[in-house]
């Protein structure tokens, strides 16, 4: 499966961790909103290629890792994720995708 690109599992009940994606270098498109996944995002590393992510309505927390390079849009609330680290870098870029200003809040 290295050479998926699109996941589109939004509204379909699952439950559980978000596995590791590292085998799926060519990730574009991750769309797993409105489902029941709990425990913390996985480090995206792993998906350079990443552009859309859509993690909003689960029930996730912990750390938010760093975006990947090409991260375009990302829908990560409500969940209660943790700022990540204190690198202004690192907030503004996450600010930037989510335009969720802070971005470790809920979404209105």
């Amino acid at each position: 499966m290295p050479l998926l690109h699109d996941v589109f599992l939004g509204g379909n009940r699952l439950s559980g961790a978000i596995p590791s994606l590292a085998a799926l270098p060519e990730l574009r498109y991750l769309r797993l909103g409105g489902n029941e996944l709990t425990g913390a995002i996985p480090d995206l590393s792993g998906v350079p290629n990443l552009q859309e992510l859509d993690l909003a309505y689960n029930h996730l927390d912990g750390p938010l890792p760093a975006p990947p390079p090409r991260i375009a849009n990302a829908s990560l609330c409500p969940n209660a994720l943790q700022r990540p680290s204190t690198d202004p870098a690192l907030d503004a870029r996450w600010n930037k995708i989510t335009r969720v200003t802070p971005w470790w809040r809920d979404c209105p």
